[in-house]
Parts: structure tokens; C-alpha cells; sequence
């Protein structure tokens, strides 16, 4: 039979259990029932035997007394020589003689009433031998079947728990990968969050560097391979973060800042990621450009700004508290990796609003000698570009920037002219100042909403995954209420099938006894006859 089919429901088979429990209630009756009536009857019949025995022997015994008295009368009958002694002998020997004959008879109608007895009580015998047989028998029978749904229900019992297993490896099995892809998707929207912060610092620090993301954006359209390959680490693409649910990566390709990041990395004990690349080119481009001006007005470049080995340590330093950063934001997660995010944006911020005031006064030395009208109508105070606004309104700017949600924000302050240059006199952030290209106001939109929809997706991921896990505990708390439940069974059903052994050998002991009994009796009753 196939278990599937005949699989049975856990009501039927307590049903089924609960016939089993009644019929062998019903079997150990009737064998009692039988049993007493055979220690009944034999009771009965040893007592009856008994008396019959004691009769027949009373009547043999006045049998053999009259006998001997006979023999005697007639001894004396033949001795006696007196006629009238001898007609006298002659009748009490006739007397004796009937007497002896009724004796006689008596004895044998004794007898005979007695083998009768002895054959209905082995006839009773035979026909209980018989109905206690065909009782065995059906109890065998019962047994067997019995035995058969037990091993049906055993195998049934085999086959879910092994089903449960199963279905148990392959929720866990699932589960994991769930867990793996989660893993992964949260990586990879961090590493999303990372560049688009980082994206937006860069835009708003530095609003020239526009023309060179449009000469990339260019370089990506003719070769995007290339442009991808060279500034994409090794790791990051064996593992495919870049290659994955459109994400970009933005970089520079000239020559010059190519050497100058390669022996940046090399100087770096740890490899770093897409975002810190970015800052590193955007730090060394500063670098670059904020050296031709002090040139062009006559002051010494070597006496205000650092020498390229020392750039170079002072890049290295930043880049490994940049990545010392990530590191410990990718250990945690929740509240505790925001909180170590934003305290890590928050130290950048800083340093880079440091760094700015650091320029804007240098270049406000350097061209201090040359100022113009301008310069009249906008003091160093309220000036776009001076380090107080920087610090007011770029420290709100640089938290709307590390916040995801405020997109509104972010693209009302690129909209706004005038954004601070990190190597820019006040009065050329007013006059020079640009708003962005169309082109560009699209790509930041296309980043934006590509943000949008890797958070959504999160929190789809993280949806699933709780719903998921509610439903592998509770589809787990039932295999294991189920499993329990015909643990328990088995092991009652166990239970009853030895007490039904153990009563089925008494019944066979009690049928041996009973036969070996008769047989002994027939045995005796033989032999005195013999």
C-alpha cells in the first residue's frame, strides 16, 4: 500500500488506536471467560467423578461381600447332609443368589453411568478445546492484523518524519541563502549610500570638477569597459559589487592622476574601495589646482602649501581613517552603523570645512593685494564662499547629503549659484559661478531614484526575510508537535503490542496446562480400569 495515498490523518489514527485498545479489552474477556468456565467445569466434573467413584466402589465392595457370603452358603450347602438343614440352606442360598444378581446389576448400572459421565465430560472437553482453539485463532488472526496496521502506521510514522527532515534541511538551506542574499544587498546598498554621499560632498565642494565628470561621462560612453577596469578594484570585481542593479562608479582618467593614485594605493597598507578612490583623486586634484593661481600672483607656492610628500602622507593618513571607518561600519548594522556613519561623515565634514578655511585664507592672503569692487559689496563674512558661510549652511548642505530621504534638499542646493570652490577667491564664486548642466541635474536625479529603489528593496528584502522566519518557526513548531505526537503513539502502540504477547503466551501456558491436565487424567482413569 501506498503510504501517500493511505496516508492517515493523526484522528484516524487515534480512531484506529482506540479499536485496537477495545477489541484487545474485548479478547482478554472472553479468554478470562472461557477460563473460568473451564476451571469451572473441571471443578464440577472432579466432584461428580468423585462421588460417582465412591459409589461404584461402595457398590463392589457389598458386591464382593455378597459374593463371599454366597460362596460360603453354598459351601455349607454342599456340606450339609440333613434334609431339612439342606432345604433351609437351599433357600436362604437362592435368596442370596437373587440378591447377588440385583447387587450385581445395581454395580453395573453403576458403572455404566459412570463411563457415560467420563464420555460427556470428555465430550464437553473436546468442544471446549475447540471453541478455545478457534478463539486462538481468531485472536492470531486479529493479532497479525493488528500487527500489520501497526507496521503500516510505523511506516506512515517513518515517512513523515523523514518528509519533516527534509522539509526541515531545505526551509534551513533556504533560509540561509536568504540570509546570504540579504547579507549581500545590504553590502551593496551601503556601498551605494557611500558613493552617493561621497558624490554629493564632492558636487558641492567643488562645482567645477563638473566639466570633468562630463569629459568622463564621454570616456564611459566610448569605452565604458576600460574607464571601469582601471579604477574598479580587483576584489570589487571578483565579487561583482559594481556590475550589479545599475550602479555607477565615477572616476578620473588622466594620466598624471592615474600615477598619482597608484602610488597612493601603494603606499597604503589596504585596498580600497570605489568611494575612497574618489576622494583620493578629488583630494589630489585639489592638490593640482590650487597651485597655478598662487603662481600667477607672484607668491612662493613651496612656502603656503605642503610638499607632495607631504600630501601624500597626509592623503595616506586620511584614506586609512577613511577606511579604518568603513571597516567598523561594516561590522555592525541597525542604529549602531548609523550612528557610526554619521559620526564618520561628520569628522569628514569637518575636516574638510577645516581644510576649505585653511585655502579660503591662504588665497585671501595671496590675494589680498589685488582685490576689486566686488570685494567691497560682499564682505569675507557673508561671502559664498567665505569659510562662515561654509561652515553654516554647507554643515546643514553636508547633513541633508548624508541623510537619504532629504533629496529635495540636496538638489535645492545644487540649484543654487555660487557653491563654495575649494580653490576659488569669493569674488570668482560670484562672477564665474555655474548652475549644473541639464545632463548633469539628470544624473543625480537617476542616482537618486536609484537610491529610492535600493532602499525600497531593502526593506522589501527585510520584509521577506522577518515573514520568512515566522514562517519557517511556526511551520518548525508544528513538524515538531507532529513528530511529538507520534513519538508519543508509537510508543503506546508499542506498549500494547508486547502486552498483547505477553497475554497471548499466558493463554498458550493455560492451553498447555489444560491439555497436559486431561492428558494425565485419561492417563489414571486407563489404568485403574486396566
Amino acid at each position: 500500500m501506498n503510504w501517500q495515498s493511505a496516508k492517515l490523518q493523526p484522528e484516524e489514527v487515534e480512531e484506529s488506536l482506540q479499536k485496537l485498545e477495545n477489541a484487545r479489552k474485548h479478547s482478554i474477556f472472553k479468554i478470562e471467560t472461557l477460563e473460568k468456565e473451564i476451571d469451572d467445569l473441571e471443578a464440577q466434573e472432579t466432584e461428580t467423578l468423585r462421588e460417582e467413584r465412591d459409589l461404584l466402589e461402595e457398590s463392589r465392595k457389598s458386591l464382593q461381600q455378597l459374593e463371599q457370603r454366597h460362596l460360603e452358603s453354598k459351601r455349607e450347602f454342599d456340606l450339609c447332609t440333613h434334609p431339612a438343614r439342606k432345604e433351609v440352606l437351599g433357600d436362604r442360598l437362592r435368596g442370596e443368589m437373587e440378591q447377588l444378581d440385583l447387587e450385581r446389576k445395581r454395580f453395573e448400572d453403576l458403572e455404566f453411568s459412570q463411563l457415560e459421565l467420563e464420555a460427556r465430560i470428555e465430550e464437553e472437553k473436546e468442544i471446549m478445546e475447540l471453541e478455545l482453539k478457534r478463539e486462538a485463532s481468531e485472536e492470531n488472526d486479529k493479532i497479525k492484523a493488528t500487527k500489520s496496521s501497526v507496521s503500516e502506521i510505523d511506516l506512515q510514522m517513518s515517512n513523515i518524519i523523514r518528509t519533516a527532515k527534509e522539509s526541515t534541511d531545505m526551509l534551513e538551506t533556504k533560509r540561509r541563502a536568504t540570509l546570504e542574499m540579504l547579507r549581500k544587498e545590504r553590502d551593496l546598498l551601503e556601498s551605494i549610500e557611500t558613493q552617493y554621499n561621497n558624490l554629493m560632498v564632492q558636487y558641492s565642494k567643488n562645482p567645477q570638477e563638473s566639466v570633468e565628470m562630463n569629459y568622463f561621462r564621454r570616456q564611459c560612453l566610448t569605452s565604458p569597459s576600460e574607464s571601469l577596469a582601471v579604477f574598479v578594484p580587483l576584489s570589487d570585481i571578483k565579487q561583482k559589487r559594481y556590475f550589479n542593479n545599475r550602479r555607477l562608479s565615477f572616476s578620473f582618467s588622466t594620466a598624471s592622476q592615474d600615477q598619482r593614485i597608484i602610488r597612493t594605493e601603494a603606499e597604503t597598507p589596504f585596498e580600497m574601495s570605489l568611494s575612497d578612490e574618489y576622494l583620493a583623486r578629488r583630494k589630489s586634484h585639489e592638490l593640482v589646482d590650487a597651485s597655478p593661481p598662487l603662481s600667477q600672483n607672484g607668491d612662493s607656492a613651496s612656502s603656503v602649501h605642503l610638499s607632495p610628500a607631504k600630501q601624500a602622507q597626509k592623503g595616506s593618513s586620511l584614506l586609512m581613517d577613511i577606511e579604518r571607518n568603513r571597516r567598523q561600519t561594516l561590522e555592525a548594522t541597525g542604529e549602531i552603523l548609523i550612528e557610526r556613519e554619521k559620526k564618520r561623515l561628520q569628522e569628514l565634514r569637518q575636516r574638510a570645512s577645516t581644510e576649505a578655511i585653511n585655502q579660503w585664507e591662504e588665497r585671501r592672503r595671496c590675494e589680498s593685494a589685488s582685490a576689486t569692487m566686488s570685494s567691497l559689496h560682499t564682505s569675507p563674512k557673508h561671502a559664498l564662499g567665505s569659510p562662515l558661510y561654509y561652515n553654516s549652511d554647507s554643515a546643514n548642505y553636508f547633513s541633508d547629503c548624508a541623510s537619504v530621504s532629504s533629496f529635495e534638499s540636496i538638489e535645492g542646493r545644487l540649484d543654487a549659484p555660487g557653491v563654495y570652490s575649494g580653490h576659488s577667491t569669493p569674488i570668482r564664486s560670484i562672477n564665474s559661478s555655474r548652475q549644473f548642466t541639464p545632463e548633469e541635474r539628470l544624473k543625480l536625479k537617476e542616482m537618486e531614484r536609484m537610491l529610492r529603489e535600493a532602499q525600497i528593496e531593502k526593506q522589501v528584502l527585510l520584509e521577506e526575510q522577518e515573514k520568512s522566519k515566522l514562517r519557517e518557526i511556526n511551520h518548525l513548531a508544528e513538524e515538531k508537535k507532529k513528530r511529538e505526537l507520534l513519538e508519543r503513539q508509537l510508543k503506546e502502540e508499542s506498549q500494547m503490542r508486547e502486552e498483547m504477547i505477553m497475554n497471548q503466551v499466558k493463554m498458550r501456558e493455560k492451553t498447555n496446562s489444560i491439555q497436559v491436565k486431561a492428558y494425565d487424567k485419561k492417563e489414571g482413569v486407563g489404568g485403574r480400569w486396566i
